[in-house]
């Protein structure tokens, strides 16, 4: 809550400070990867999205940037970003992304893609 609270800068300067990576300021991989979760908090203020919300977004996005890193297929990592937003897949056994309203699944999805 505290961090949908904070303008851009300062939510930076605390991701800095929560993200498992250290070295931020001086390692450009780490930067990116908390620049790029920065963006994802901004975009979820900017669609005014609950705290359930953006913390689901902010796991899915680190699930598909994972997806990512391992090596799998673009269409692998957008199938299944589809997959779950649509709620035709659990992330977890028992665990659904169906927090979401439909206009605000397509305004992820556009972001995402």
């Amino acid at each position: 809550t505290e961090l949908l609270s904070l303008p851009p800068p300062k939510i930076l300067a605390k991701f800095c400070t929560i993200l498992p990576a250290e070295n931020t300021h001086i390692n450009l991989k780490n930067s990116i990867r908390a620049d790029l979760y920065l963006l994802v908090l901004h975009f979820s203020q900017q669609h005014q999205f609950s705290e359930t919300q953006t913390g689901g977004l902010l796991t899915l996005f680190k699930h598909l940037v994972d997806m990512i890193l391992e090596g799998r297929e673009l269409s692998d990592v957008v199938l299944e970003s589809s997959q779950l937003l649509a709620c035709q897949k659990d992330f977890h056994p028992g665990m659904r992304f169906d927090f979401y309203e439909p206009d605000q699944v397509i305004a992820v999805t556009d972001y995402l893609t």
